[in-house]
């Protein structure tokens, strides 16, 4: 009888193990997910990983309802996991869609081929903290054959990790979709060898440091953004072309170093609050800014030393508190 009751257990158990396997693991190839393996834990659908696929050079992922279950259910994939594409050599173009809430570490990391990246936030999820807010995160740390090193602070101290992105990536783009204003984390993309980044939607803050040190040659600020951080394009060796749209909101502040350095000869502004501190100011007579112009609907504030060291400077606007150490260095003609 005992002997009975023991095995009777042990087939409960085994049982009870594969139900709970069965409810974590709803995984196949597909329709419309080819090379994508598909697991579900809890009521979350997430790509685990990506198999090659001869001549697919593009890939979309979190389509509402783009997964079809094993059972021909439709669902909608939410997650991207650890390293999930890690190693691909075939995919130039990713696309992940607002669907999706969060990628996992790595989850790029060694793709050799990648040229394009569209992303529905900056770095890991909406909210990241650390080195889960940078971009360059989605890379891994691991140097592979075609691979371009990136430094990067991981917190707000002087902590620095080494990132490791394709050298074929010249390409990333934010489609944020999210009702809530959305702000672009501290250091996002600062020092990505990309040459050209997108951002569209609800943003309202472009945050210290976002696109210091990137190779973007122009920018298309959001409408709604009010507030540029510190050093948001500080750095920025090929930045000549910063564009606010004709309803773009007003600017509570430009920060200090916020365009440390500018690259461009002229730049249009809506109407500013205040300018910081060294904002469009040339870094060193090695590393001048070529602002020759500014254009503004109006600013209320601009701090000591905003437009230090430009020469010959033209400025087509008023501001009712200049601090007497604004122009140092700068020869304005008001027009």
């Amino acid at each position: 009888m005992k002997k009975f009751i023991k095995i009777a257990i042990c087939i409960a158990l085994c049982l009870l193990t594969a139900l709970t396997v069965i409810g974590c693991d709803d995984s196949s190839n597909a329709n419309g997910t080819t090379g994508l393996l598909i697991k579900k834990s809890g009521d979350v659908y997430y790509v685990k990983s990506y198999s090659a696929e001869k001549n697919v050079k593009e890939l979309t992922v979190g389509e509402t309802d783009g997964y079809t279950t094993s059972t021909g259910a439709k669902a909608t994939v939410t997650k991207i996991g650890d390293y999930a594409f890690k190693n691909n050599a075939t995919l130039e173009t990713v696309i992940v869609k607002d669907n999706v809430t969060e990628i996992g570490k790595g989850a790029f990391a060694g793709m050799t081929s990648l040229k394009k990246l569209v992303l529905p936030f900056a770095g890991q999820k909406v909210g990241a903290v650390n080195d889960a807010r940078l971009v360059a995160s989605l890379f891994g740390t691991t140097e592979f054959d075609g691979s371009l090193a990136v430094t990067a602070k991981a917190d707000d101290g002087a902590t620095e990790v080494t990132y490791y992105i394709p050298a074929t990536l010249n390409e990333i783009v934010i489609d944020y979709k999210g009702a809530d204003a959305y702000s672009i984390p501290q250091n996002a993309f600062a020092n990505l060898p990309v040459s050209k980044i997108t951002v569209t939607g609800n943003v309202d803050k472009i945050g210290q440091g976002a696109f210091s040190g990137t190779l973007i040659t122009e920018f298309a600020m959001p409408e709604t953004v009010t507030e540029i951080g510190a050093s948001a394009f500080a750095s920025c060796k090929r930045l000549t072309s910063v564009t606010f749209g004709a309803n773009a909101s007003d600017i509570e502040t430009i920060g200090e170093k916020a365009f440390y350095s500018f690259k461009g000869t002229e730049i249009n502004l809506p109407k500013v609050k205040t300018i910081g501190e060294f904002a469009f100011a040339s870094e060193s007579d090695e590393n001048l800014s070529n602002l020759q112009k500014v254009t503004a609907v109006s600013v209320d504030t601009i701090e000591g030393y905003a437009f230090y060291n430009l020469g010959d400077l033209e400025i087509n606007f008023t501001a009712t508190t200049v601090a007497s150490t604004a122009f140092n260095k700068t020869t304005i003609t008001q027009i």
